[in-house]
């Protein structure tokens, strides 16, 4: 294309080179032709199909080529992605199998910005949706750079550094757009680090409670044994008149009684599982320019009241940033002068008019000499 124009190009690896002055007319004209663009063939391969010369395998081999570059199309949609490939492993259906065939795919892209672990499970739906019988835990999404992004037995979950990076900006953020409704933009600096957990923890506990017991089971068990004296031989103590001798044959009873108790005591179980990313803490620091606040610092009375400044912008942050000082949580807020930036002034570029008179001008000029 740039040959047909007539425009001088120098490739370097993997980017083209153009001089200056045809830089911005040549990215109009590549715009306007859609250009630059990866080269993916969708449905449109299945206008060509005949019906009479082509085979059951080769349609479908067709079919989901073009279901493929359909696919590709609409991930190279998505800002930031610059290529992209679709894969989808479809496997025939047999005779003698009850069960439905097994789908899978893959998506490899190449990316300008990091995709996020949303992002990649969004992928995941659209080609599942896309695909009759695919689940979209069986989508993988691979990024050369950074490896597998969602898939098969990956957990969904964001790295703890994009996870602090990500809290830090909209802390920031929240705090920035409070502040400057009081002092306005461009007039307060905030700068906040927040330290995530980077480790998986799982925890399990038992509490027992003692005096909580509660009875499960009781038994009793009463026996009696009765034991009396049998009849002996003829003794003299046999002939005496009753009460003379000793009494012989006297009953006895035995009772014995045993009790069983079994208790149960209150049992607490508890696990607790600790994923990485859960704030650890959170430093915030507040720089505001002094100048638009409407006091003089080098007052001799100045002092209470940018004390009493500084701790109403204190409690503005620690509310609105949900700062809590039992974590650990600081916050440092300074009023200090901006430095006012110098403005270079610049010359104007000439206009239509100018460019022109001067070219005229030469042109007229050289002419006269010649």
């Amino acid at each position: 294309e740039l040959e047909k124009r007539g425009v001088e190009y120098e490739i370097r690896g993997e980017a083209i080179f153009v001089p200056n002055s045809d830089r911005d007319s040549v990215r109009f004209a590549l715009a306007k032709d859609g250009l630059p663009q990866q080269s993916v063939s969708g449905y449109e391969l299945l206008d060509d199909v005949n019906g009479f010369s082509i085979t059951s395998e080769m349609y479908n081999a067709t079919y989901w080529r073009a279901k493929e570059g359909e696919l590709t199309r609409t991930v190279l949609a998505i800002p930031g992605v610059s290529s992209a490939r679709v894969h989808i492993g479809a496997s025939l259906r047999s005779g003698f199998s009850r069960s439905g065939p097994s789908q899978t795919a893959s998506v490899t892209l190449v990316s300008s910005n990091r995709i996020s672990a949303s992002q990649a499970e969004a992928i995941q739906y659209l080609v599942a949706l896309a695909v009759s019988g695919l689940d979209p835990a069986d989508v993988a999404v691979i990024d050369p750079k950074r490896g597998m992004l969602a898939g098969p037995n990956i957990d969904r979950m964001e790295e703890p550094g994009v996870v602090a990076e990500g809290q830090s900006s909209t802390l920031e953020q929240k705090i920035l757009r409070l502040l400057e409704a009081r002092v306005g933009p461009g007039n307060a600096r905030v700068s906040v680090t927040v330290d995530v957990n980077r480790q998986r923890q799982r925890v399990s506990e038992v509490v027992f409670d003692p005096n909580s017991r509660v009875i499960r089971n009781r038994t009793s068990n009463d026996t009696s044994e009765a034991s009396g004296g049998g009849g002996g031989g003829v003794t003299v103590s046999s002939n005496l008149p009753q009460g003379a001798g000793s009494q012989g044959g006297g009953n006895s009873t035995v009772k014995n009684s045993t009790e069983s108790v079994v208790y149960d005591i209150n049992e607490t179980r508890r696990e607790t599982e600790t994923l990485p990313g859960e704030i650890e803490r959170i430093s915030v620091a507040v720089l505001l320019n002094e100048q638009v606040l409407g006091f003089d610092a080098n007052a001799e009375d100045s002092a209470p009241l940018m004390r009493s400044l500084v701790a109403d912008f204190e409690q503005l942050i620690l509310s609105g940033a949900g700062l809590n000082a039992d974590r650990g949580d600081s916050l440092t807020v300074d009023l200090m002068p901006f430095q006012e930036l110098e403005v270079e002034e610049l010359t104007p570029a000439p206009g239509l008019v100018e460019t022109l008179t001067e070219r005229y001008f030469w042109s007229a000029l050289q002419a006269i000499l010649l």
